[in-house]
């Protein structure tokens, strides 16, 4: 695996809603790992709302995002989701992607393993932040498996197994691929 023209690695975890990510990169920092928080999260706590504007949303995330990525300053940086799950959500409703994520993209270049969270229904929960159901989370899933590959990225599917297991799992192949 070939570092960055920087020498930072950038890690994306992504996959299923509700499937751990959040958990497994909170058990990352606490390993001393740079984790970057997802900007969903981010942007509904400064009152964007999905559902109600799913574009705005969207950019407001591309934004929060970007400078996530242009704020690394560790040999390895970890995010939980990214700037890619934007680019598929209009990959996915056959939307043309505004200019501003293509323009975001084409200058920040994450590992090409991406880390995949599996469904996994019994941590799925929905609330304030995460307002769709189950079902959506799937469709969710199968388009980042169905897309992160047509945009250049391989998916490694993170175990199902107690989070410091996880935690153990995720290091050693960051270890491979230094």
């Amino acid at each position: 695996m070939s570092l960055t023209e920087n020498s930072l690695q950038r890690i994306v975890v992504s996959g299923c809603s509700g499937g751990g990510k959040t958990t497994l990169l909170n058990e990352m920092a606490a390993r001393g790992y740079q984790v970057f928080p997802e900007a969903g999260r981010r942007a509904i706590l400064e009152g964007y709302s999905f559902v109600a504007a799913p574009e705005a949303f969207l950019e407001r995330c591309c934004v929060l995002a970007a400078n996530d990525y242009d704020a690394v300053v560790s040999d390895i940086a970890l995010f939980d989701r990214s700037l890619l799950e934007v680019r598929v959500w209009y990959a996915r409703h056959e939307r043309r992607e505004p200019g501003q994520i293509t323009q975001a993209l084409a200058t920040r270049r994450y590992c090409q393993s991406i880390f995949l969270t599996p469904p996994w229904p019994e941590l799925f929960q929905q609330g304030k932040e995460r307002a769709h159901d189950f079902q959506e989370a799937l469709a969710e899933y199968h388009a980042l498996c169905e897309h992160l590959p047509q945009f250049g990225y391989r998916l490694e599917y993170i175990p199902k197994v107690p989070v410091k297991e996880r935690a153990d799992w995720l290091e050693d192949r960051l270890r491979q691929l230094k």
